[in-house]
């Protein structure tokens, strides 16, 4: 849904316009973790699946892909990285298993691009750098294009979702 913008033609008359995404300005979205492994990554699934939205859960040839992002995000990129560390963290011994035999275990911090205030900046702290360094998890940006349609892309994983409370 369009944000409104209201501005003054005349000092008794507000005139109310559309502002659309092309014009608002760049945000931090999301942050998914996203793994790659020969191996059957189904007790993540499982374990992420119960309180948190899978992304993808697939085989492609000889590989598995499974990405997850947490139910309730911050807007801060590093808050959202802690929630998924700690998630990661607190695995139980079979899923922390598969989580260790994956060949990729990626960050991937998600921002849709906008054309004004066209700079902006977040920090992701040393703690926050080590604790993904010992999970042996890189980290990547991704920048989507102002005007897709987010809420599609949510309800795609709403609906994925939903196969795992059943």
């Amino acid at each position: 849904m369009p944000k409104l913008s209201a501005y003054a033609k005349h000092p008794s008359v507000l005139s109310w316009r559309y502002v659309t995404r092309e014009e608002s300005a760049p945000r931090f979205l999301n942050v998914d973790l996203e793994l790659t492994s020969r191996d059957s990554l189904d007790a993540i699934v499982e374990a992420f699946g119960r309180q948190h939205i899978v992304l993808r859960d697939s085989r492609e040839g000889e590989l598995n892909y499974a990405s997850f992002e947490v139910g309730r995000h911050s807007t801060d990129p590093e808050a959202t990285i802690v929630q998924l560390l700690d998630l990661v963290e607190n695995l139980m011994e079979g899923a922390r298993t598969q989580f260790r035999n994956a060949e990729a275990r990626t960050l991937n911090v998600g921002f849709e691009s906008g054309i004004r205030h066209p700079r902006i900046e977040y920090v992701i702290g040393p703690s926050v750098l080590n604790r993904v360094a010992r999970l042996d998890c890189g980290i990547a940006m991704t920048v989507y294009p102002a005007g897709r349609k987010p809420w599609l892309d949510r309800f795609g994983a709403f609906i994925r979702r939903c196969r795992y409370r059943l």
